[in-house]
């Protein structure tokens, strides 16, 4: 039996997880040995920043200006997670900009302009999405976003062009011959990014709901739950979807990706979200 008090006491516990592994490089990382990760950096910040905890901030903006200082540059995840690092630190992104741009365009982290974003029409839905740089939706997502950022020239249309591509008659988004939900909601993250309305809405939402425990993993979970929050929907089966996701809590405070496993700070990210869309945190 889950109550209140051992909601608030799980939540206790996973900001001292995620305190815990903040690094001597400013960053985080969920093994404990540095050099810090850049996701588990942007992960830690996101969350213990939604939970209000503390954390060494300007620790984490020395390491962000060290990556940036790379001469390799940013790939297009690392650039993602800068600014969405950086900006709940307080720190003037927009001052950062030029730099994260530069490093950005030296690690071939920003989308082609727009001639260059529509895929030849004889390419598949999987070989188009290769085609703009990656297999999965979360690069274009994170590409998408860091143009719109800084202020880059993007063709709005043929990124809408390629989403509509990847929709399957099921509702849900895919790069291969099935929809999933981790593409699902890096598309609906796009069209929040671009401030486009999702067409075919409520299929969109009807399928995600359908999707929910079709495995029993916390990253499937999360990403219908995000769905659906990012969608504006009521979230479905409240208890059910707490109780799997205290049972991924491990002894440690942090959370891993079923009853089995290791906690991570991707993992804790995830449940801590949910348990904040869910009202528990």
């Amino acid at each position: 039996m889950h109550t209140t008090d051992t909601y608030r006491t799980y939540r206790d516990d996973a900001i001292r997880y995620l305190q815990a592994r903040q690094l001597g490089d400013g960053g985080f990382f969920f093994a404990q040995v540095e050099p810090s990760g850049g996701q588990d950096t942007y992960f830690a910040v996101e969350t213990l920043t939604d939970l209000r905890a503390s954390f060494d901030r300007d620790a984490v903006v020395r390491f962000w200006k060290r990556r940036l200082e790379r001469p390799s540059g940013l790939s297009a995840h690392d650039a993602f997670w800068a600014l969405r690092s950086l900006e709940p630190l307080g720190v003037d992104v927009q001052a950062c900009s030029l730099d994260v741009a530069r490093s950005a365009r030296v690690g071939g982290a920003l989308l082609p302009h727009a001639a260059d974003l529509t895929a030849p029409a004889t390419l598949d839905a999987g070989m188009r999405t290769i085609a703009l740089r990656g297999t999965c939706l979360s690069l274009l997502y994170h590409s998408v976003y860091i143009r719109t950022f800084l202020g880059e020239q993007l063709d709005a249309t043929a990124v809408l062009d390629l989403l509509a591509a990847l929709r399957h008659d099921d509702g849900g988004f895919g790069t291969g011959a099935i929809s999933d939900t981790f593409a699902t909601l890096d598309a609906l993250r796009i069209y929040c990014t671009l401030c486009q309305p999702v067409p075919h809405r409520d299929a969109v939402a009807a399928w995600l709901r359908t999707q929910l425990f079709t495995l029993y993993y916390l990253e499937y979970v999360y990403s219908v739950v995000e769905g659906l929050h990012t969608l504006g929907e009521a979230l479905p089966e409240p208890d059910a979807v707490l109780r799997f996701v205290a049972g991924s809590r491990r002894n440690n405070g942090g959370f891993a990706r079923s009853d089995m496993g290791i906690a991570t700070i991707e993992h804790t990210h995830q449940a801590a979200a949910i348990m904040r869309h869910y009202g528990a945190w």
